[in-house]
């Protein structure tokens, strides 16, 4: 990528930062946050942008849909780069909207992704287990179920 950047003539805009252990201040720095993947999973860098109430735009691949929902991001195809170009030209030129994005991302955040809210998934799931378990029949070692 380095050498494309030297081609492409945008070597000194572009900065290499490597392995970060101060990412919440590298995302306060920034104005807004882009993932212009071909392949995710389920990128937790969204989550964290989301947290940091950074406007962002981000490629429609793998379970990024699952994250970055309506009013909280946009998202454009992979490869598409002129729709990642009107994207991020639609966010540095509406402010306010991005604004609104951005706390709606941060509030999906901290109802969807944060430990409390697996937390709260954790402790509703074990309870359901618990209760389907002391409603379900019981059987003698030995018996077949009904």
């Amino acid at each position: 990528l380095e050498g494309l950047a030297g081609e492409l003539g945008i070597a000194d805009r572009v900065s290499w930062l490597g392995f970060r252990r101060d990412v919440p201040e590298l995302l306060a720095a920034a104005d807004l946050f882009a993932l212009a993947s071909e392949e995710e999973a389920f990128p937790t860098a969204l989550l964290e942008a989301m947290a940091a109430r950074r406007p962002l735009i981000a490629t429609r691949v793998g379970g990024v849909e699952e994250i970055v929902t309506p009013g909280t991001g946009r998202l454009v195809a992979a490869g598409d780069v002129e729709g990642l170009v009107a994207a991020l030209s639609a966010l540095v030129s509406d402010p306010e909207s991005a604004r609104r994005q951005a706390a709606a991302a941060r509030a999906r955040v901290e109802r969807e992704f944060s430990t409390a809210a697996w937390l709260g998934r954790l402790d509703a799931l074990y309870l359901d287990a618990l209760g389907q378990r002391a409603q379900a029949p019981r059987v003698a070692a030995g018996e077949r179920p009904a």
